[in-house]
């Protein structure tokens, strides 16, 4: 009798895990599972801020983090670095376009660590610094178009991947490494001026964003914002709003994009993001075979 009570309580058990789905109180990183992103070619877009908008220490973080993530990239990742700026038709690259040859062996993994990387890394720091051109700073150069480059986004990634859509064979991620302060006079708004604390205007004007125009189809994008916070960000932050109202604005913009909540990960401590860390520990568990 006890023996059958038990198999019913596990029964039962496993029962409401499978409802569940197993998950506990934890929301995961909205991204494929190890599995898919094994299967799934990545396609990567960085577009990576060098404006005026960051002083110098934020400006390097952007670089520490653009280098951290490209260092951990699988092979057959296609991936494209450029910089936030105003004429989206004519973004020049930062890294010119890639697609990581496949590693088959050690012999092919140690060499593209020893030789090609530290190329792409150096490559990366140099173009990123010699945009953000430290001895003519202006503070107001109007260059932060990132609303524009959404649709550069979209054209971007599908030129990586070769298609005419971005379909269901690839995993795609869009990075967007910046204060996400748009100080643009040409969006199709018109002038949009994030540089102030109070937003309440313009986080309503998102709102319209369908009816001023066709906003690009980011349906299928993982998309991961990171401000490149460093240690001496300024305490000051009369030329920035609220982290709170930057993300109500961007979401807004975003969810027009068709991004879904999920899809969307916003970082404002300057870390990496949560997939790129499991792309270094997997690469690491590798390493020590």
């Amino acid at each position: 009798m006890f023996r059958i009570l038990c198999t019913s309580l596990l029964g039962l058990l496993l029962f409401f895990s499978s409802c569940n789905g197993g998950r506990n109180g934890n929301t995961p990183e909205p991204s494929p599972s190890p599995a898919t992103s094994a299967e799934k070619p990545l396609v990567l877009l960085s577009l990576l801020d060098a404006t005026s908008s960051l002083n110098e220490a934020e400006h390097n973080r952007v670089a520490e983090l653009a280098t951290e993530i490209l260092r951990v990239l699988p092979p057959g990742t296609k991936y494209g670095m450029y910089p936030i700026q105003i004429e989206s038709a004519r973004v020049p690259a930062i890294l010119p376009d890639t697609e990581i040859a496949p590693q088959e062996t050690d012999v092919d993994s140690k060499e593209y660590v020893k030789n090609e990387l530290p190329k792409r890394e150096k490559e990366l720091s140099e173009n990123l610094h010699r945009l953000y051109k430290t001895g003519e700073r202006i503070a107001d150069d109007r260059r932060s178009c990132i609303i524009n480059m959404l649709w550069f986004a979209e054209d971007h990634l599908k030129q990586l991947s070769g298609g005419s859509v971005l379909g269901p064979n690839n995993v795609y991620r869009l990075v967007i490494i910046s204060d996400m302060v748009e100080e643009c006079g040409n969006t199709p708004f018109g002038e949009v001026r994030l540089n102030k604390q109070n937003i309440d205007e313009e986080i309503k004007l998102a709102d319209n964003f369908t009816q001023v125009t066709s906003p690009p189809n980011l349906s299928n994008v993982f998309v991961t914002v990171i401000f490149p916070l460093a240690d001496n960000s300024p305490m000051d932050l009369s030329r920035r709003p609220s982290d709170r109202d930057l993300r109500a604005f961007w979401k807004k913009i975003l969810n027009h994009c068709q991004v879904r909540d999920e899809n969307l990960e916003w970082i404002s401590t300057g870390q990496p993001p949560n997939w790129s860390r499991r792309f270094a520990a997997e690469k690491k568990a590798t390493e020590q075979k």
